[in-house]
């Protein structure tokens, strides 16, 4: 099996059709296999999915726990037997040619392939402004991956080789938890060899405001400094010290993220972003600095990550 598509969903009968209609319409002429997680769901998603699979024998349709998107991910990834693993979530849709030009490249010796994507506002599609085409060995990755711009954190975007995924990954266990794509693909890049990133927008993502990572909720903030915190803990961890340069190289970007979060839970939290960086002044501190970092100082933090990689 050349490729697993894994896609996980949970009450998108809205969309649902169109996301599958995308992926058997593809021009790719390898195998691949189509893994469907349906979480609970108060619509028709699970009887929508499992009706595409008379017409489809190399569609799964597996029925999960409702433990969340990254949980419903994991589940599907233990399945999966193709060479190659990417995503796709079930209110987007990939271009037609998007499985033919990720295998092309990752197929050239590569670990991981990223590409660029379009939005889709219902009105009309929008590109990307950045985009860059460029090849990374993994120090490279991970700073590309903090600096937030051509290289975005998001599963969907890429094509995997399937051995990144039998190493010992982060667990997750909140079922409404955020940003967990950036702690894993940061992971990922760590082991990662030669990651490459094309300019070509073959994803569609849907700009649909009710996404879990658009919510005003006040742990928006909070799962974001964990995640951080999350990934410099493996760069102080890390013998090659040029992860941790690269971590702080990027800081002020990832500062930037989390005033946005702050202020985007504003309403939530009952004060503004930078009342609630202020809150976390010390921690933010910390983790700008070169020595080593002491994240027992921290023990909801520190219990986190060890819940992470347990």
């Amino acid at each position: 099996m050349d490729i697993s598509v894994i896609i996980p969903v949970k009450n998108g009968e809205k969309y649902l059709k169109e996301c599958l209609d995308s992926v058997f319409s593809q021009t790719f002429k390898g195998s691949y296999e189509v893994i469907v997680g349906v979480d609970p769901s108060l619509d028709k998603t699970l009887e929508i999915a499992k009706s595409y699979q008379k017409d489809h024998p190399n569609l799964l349709v597996e029925e999960r726990e409702g433990k969340g998107v990254q949980l419903n991910r994991m589940a599907s990834i233990k399945k999966a037997k193709g060479k190659y693993i990417c995503f796709l979530d079930g209110d987007d849709y990939y271009s037609p040619t998007f499985l033919e030009e990720m295998y092309e490249e990752i197929s050239r010796g590569y670990d991981v392939i990223n590409c660029s994507f379009k939005v889709d506002t219902n009105s009309k599609l929008k590109k990307n402004m950045f985009t860059k085409e460029i090849e990374l060995d993994s120090l490279g990755a991970c700073s590309a991956l903090l600096k937030d711009t051509y290289m975005r954190s998001f599963l969907w975007s890429k094509i995997f080789k399937r051995e990144l995924f039998d190493l010992h990954l982060p667990s997750f266990k909140a079922s409404d938890a955020m940003f967990e794509d950036t702690m894993l693909v940061y992971y990922l890049y760590m082991n990662a060899k030669k990651v490459k990133s094309i300019k070509k927008p073959l994803y569609i993502y849907r700009n649909n405001s009710s996404s879990v990572t658009k919510g005003e909720k006040k742990e928006r903030f909070t799962y974001h400094l964990y995640v951080f915190s999350f990934i410099r803990y493996l760069c102080d961890l890390n013998e090659n010290k040029g992860y941790l340069r690269g971590f702080l190289k990027n800081f002020k970007r990832s500062k930037l993220s989390l005033w946005f979060d702050a202020h985007v839970s504003k309403h939530a939290l009952g004060n503004g972003g930078i009342k609630e960086l202020k809150k976390h002044k010390l921690i933010l501190k910390d983790l700008h600095k070169k020595e080593k970092m002491d994240m027992s100082r921290y023990p909801d933090i520190d219990a986190f990550i060890k819940e992470s990689l347990s």
